[in-house]
């Protein structure tokens, strides 16, 4: 109940809290809640089963809805990447492929269209990260594997579902997540997804 947890996070003992007995969203509100503070980021680190490593972001269904807060993500990983001593590969992921956009760009009604906006939004999001000095950013279309194999380690879904499934498939293929934290936040806060 949010009263227990409440309890839970003022008195400092947030060890009892097992993921899994919450809802790791009714658990993230309450600490907004208590702390008045809101993430910035919210990437997972991932190795897959041939030791790559890298950032997939957003990874929650509700998170990054507009290509604002896509760059904003992008961005965020990008920065984090850079301090951890990476350089920063960032693979903006859409719901179409590219040869399908050339020959269907023109239809903007339905769900045809909703899916070349995602493309429009992802050469939109590599435009802002290389005017903010992220040079390489690359709009990938549908390929995340190739991205992946070809060493990029910042990957940005269309939006948080698509980044939802993609982080539900790499744990299925075997890879390992390291961490999931909430960056920008003056605490820690680690949510370790089932």
């Amino acid at each position: 109940p949010d009263s227990e947890l409440a309890r839970l996070l003022s008195s400092g003992e947030v060890a009892g809290i097992v993921r899994g007995t919450l809802d790791g969203a009714l658990t993230y509100e309450a600490y907004q809640k208590l702390s008045g503070c809101r993430h910035e980021v919210f990437p997972a680190l991932f190795k897959d089963p041939f030791g790559r490593e890298f950032l997939l972001g957003p990874i929650s269904n509700p998170e990054t809805w507009s290509r604002e807060s896509r760059l904003e993500e992008a961005l965020g990983m990008a920065r984090f990447a850079v301090s951890g001593g990476s350089d920063a590969l960032v693979g903006v992921n859409t719901d179409v492929r590219h040869y399908t956009d050339e020959g269907r760009k023109h239809e903007t009604q339905g769900v045809v269209g909703v899916l070349n906006q995602t493309y429009r939004d992802a050469d939109w999001i590599v435009d802002g990260l290389r005017e903010r000095g992220i040079h390489e950013a690359k709009n990938w279309s549908i390929d995340f594997n190739p991205a992946v194999e070809q060493g990029f380690n910042v990957h940005v879904p269309v939006n948080g579902m698509v980044g939802n499934q993609i982080f539900r498939a790499l744990l299925l293929c075997g890879s390992t997540v390291l961490a999931t934290p909430r960056l920008g936040l003056p605490h820690c806060y680690e949510d370790n997804s089932q």
